[in-house]
């Protein structure tokens, strides 16, 4: 059995564990925690096989190494605030993530891209540790066991066991909300650490050459973070700031912060009414409303002065572009008889919880409106994603509908001549 910094047995967390009570789970985890060194894991012990809250703390020389990255003074102990194995709603999917596969594989042994908390430390770290970056949100494999060694050697955590999956993601917020972690940001108060971290997680994610001052950083990567775009997983070519299709698209737009407080009252309501079995979901033309909103925000696109079936917006050129969007995992986009057609489709898929949006298509509707059935039919048809996603591998540069922040580059020196 495996002993906290202050020696004691780890059943005692367990012991004394309240579900549901915010001033036990701070107590715990903020004003009298049992820390456990990140150095001695793995062990097993009770309370690592459930769901819950964890929390991360720094010791004296990781808080001076952490000071100097972020230009502002990170005190030794608590440092980050953490869930795993919450209910994901609206969906309402179980999921089965434990606090030791959380700590252990994730954070400890994992990867920056499957870890927010490794991933917040890398950007860090990236001096200090000379860590080399493999791509956006990734590190080079010895980077990664350089980042697992310094997570070693100056961190300790603690850990709230609970129960209770469905109420956990609601919990968590009552409980960060009171201990405010620096390294924390979604749902924090704006603190100069977290204005400074921000700005070090974007260069984490940014796409080609690492430059530290965004002043340095290419023309198309600053436009596209004016256009707030969260990452760029596709390269941009040169010529006309266009993705290219020789590697896979995943454009993500960051969602404004009223659709995350629409995704937690909704939360909220599904939590309140448990009992009925009432998930609330967030679906049908909410989700196409946000859709089109994203699409005339980030594309070079304009309102149609006559709302018509099957368009929803119009390029400079008077090309037709439909808008569709889905909040689940893995569905594709649904269309039903007689809606009319666009010379253009735009796909995205929502993720209420991360609260982002990923682009899976943008390009010719035709191909897409081939894959329906040749007669009429009843009710819609949903296209398999993964059709969607082939189809979207062979679309062109010039093909789809462009950013507004790829057009503005490309326009002055006329490489780019319109759909």
């Amino acid at each position: 059995m495996s002993t906290t910094l202050d020696g004691n047995s780890m059943v005692s967390a367990t012991q004394r564990l309240a579900p549901g009570s915010v001033e036990a789970a701070l107590e715990v985890l903020v004003h009298r925690p049992e820390r456990y060194r990140a150095a001695d894991w793995p062990f097993e012990a009770p309370g690592f096989g459930s769901a819950g809250l964890y929390a991360w703390y720094v010791d004296d020389d990781g808080a001076e190494q952490l000071s100097a990255a972020l230009g502002s003074r990170v005190d030794p102990g608590l440092i980050y605030l953490g869930q795993t194995g919450a209910t994901l709603w609206p969906s309402g999917k179980p999921s089965k993530s434990t606090l030791a596969q959380r700590i252990g594989d994730n954070h400890i042994r994992g990867r920056v891209v499957r870890s927010t908390f490794r991933r917040t430390l890398a950007a860090c770290l990236l001096d200090a540790c000379s860590l080399k970056r493999a791509g956006p949100d990734e590190l080079e494999s010895a980077s990664e066991r350089t980042l697992s060694s310094w997570i070693r050697q100056h961190l300790s955590f603690s850990i709230y066991p609970t129960d209770d999956r469905d109420g956990l993601a609601a919990f968590e917020e009552k409980v960060l909300a009171a201990a405010d972690p620096p390294l924390n940001l979604d749902g924090c108060s704006q603190t100069p650490v977290r204005k400074r971290l921000s700005d070090l997680r974007k260069v984490l994610a940014r796409q080609g050459p690492l430059a530290r001052d965004s002043s340095s950083a290419p023309r198309a990567t600053r436009r596209a973070g004016r256009a707030r775009l969260a990452r760029v997983g596709a390269r941009y070519a040169p010529a006309r700031g266009l993705p290219t299709r020789d590697t896979e698209i995943d454009l993500v737009l960051q969602l404004p912060e009223v659709v995350r407080n629409l995704w937690k009252a909704q939360q909220a309501l599904a939590q309140h009414y448990s009992d009925t079995g009432l998930r609330f979901t967030l679906d049908g033309r909410l989700v196409g409303d946000i859709a089109e909103a994203l699409a005339l925000e980030h594309f070079d696109l304009v309102l149609p002065k006559k709302r018509t079936g099957g368009v929803d917006a119009l390029t400079k050129t008077g090309r037709t572009v439909q808008v569709k969007a889905t909040g689940k995992d893995k569905s594709g986009p649904a269309f039903t008889p007689g809606e009319g057609s666009a010379d253009y489709l735009l796909f995205f898929r929502i993720d209420f919880e991360a609260n982002t949006a990923s682009i899976a298509y943008n390009g010719p509707e035709a191909p897409i409106r081939a894959i329906l059935p040749k007669e009429d039919w009843i009710g819609s048809k949903v296209i398999p994603l993964a059709n969607i996603l082939q189809l979207a591998k062979k679309v062109a540069n010039e093909q789809g509908v462009p950013l507004k922040s790829a057009v503005k580059q490309a326009r002055p020196d006329d490489r780019y001549t319109g759909t």
